[in-house]
């Protein structure tokens, strides 16, 4: 099974002009969006240093989803001292503020001990509210602990509904892991006509392993 627990800082600057686009221009908002610009270097010259200050200004103001962008820098050191306690702060305020992503971000934190002691049980109930709040990845992480019964009692029919869930989110790990359990008849019942059309889903969602999948199942 895939399990992809790291959101990638890619998907949360995408979230992110797609968030602050659709909120009211406020002053913590445009520092948001002025950030996202010189990380990029969208009309500017790329400056990531300076993208972290303006995250954590917007994140000062309320911009829930810059403590989350400026938590994967501090989490991975770029632009900024790597400072895996002060990520994890950075997203639990992502996360208070109702930023789906942040709440994922912080699971992930907890179910490897990152900058925090581990402990899956939070991990869990942080992937739930991710999932709740419409997060792809929330729904995908939280499939993988019902799957195996990590932290949780072992539930392959509720690891099915999210696997869906996180598909139909546009999550390709999702459509890939519920297409190997149908296609293995995996806690499911085996209907490979439908497993297929799954696995075509993941692979022009950028899976690599569901074209391979499909690679293989051709010869």
């Amino acid at each position: 099974m895939i399990d992809r627990f790291r959101l990638p800082l890619l998907c949360l600057l995408l979230s992110a002009n797609a968030a602050v686009a659709a909120s009211a221009e406020t002053e913590a908002a445009a520092k948001a969006t002025e950030g996202t610009r010189y990380y990029t270097g969208q009309g500017v010259p790329m400056d990531r240093a300076r993208a972290a200050r303006l995250y954590g200004e917007a994140c000062d103001g309320g911009e829930a989803i810059s403590c989350a962008l400026l938590g994967a820098m501090y989490l991975s050191g770029e632009a900024v001292a790597q400072d895996k306690e002060r990520a994890v702060q950075l997203f639990r305020r992502a996360c208070d503020g109702a930023y789906a992503e942040g709440c994922t971000s912080l699971g992930v934190s907890y179910s490897k001990g990152i900058g925090v002691p581990q402990d899956k049980a939070k991990a869990v109930q942080l992937y739930g509210k991710a999932c709740d709040g419409a997060d792809s990845y929330g729904c995908a992480n939280l499939g993988v602990m019902y799957f195996r019964g990590d932290s949780v009692a072992q539930d392959k029919t509720r690891a099915a509904q999210l696997y869906g869930k996180a598909c139909d989110l546009g999550n390709p790990d999702g459509c890939t892991n519920l297409g190997v359990m149908y296609y293995n008849g995996d806690g499911i019942g085996q209907d490979k006509a439908r497993a297929l059309p799954l696995f075509h889903r993941a692979c022009d969602r950028g899976s690599a392993t569901s074209c391979n999948v499909l690679r293989d199942l051709s010869h």
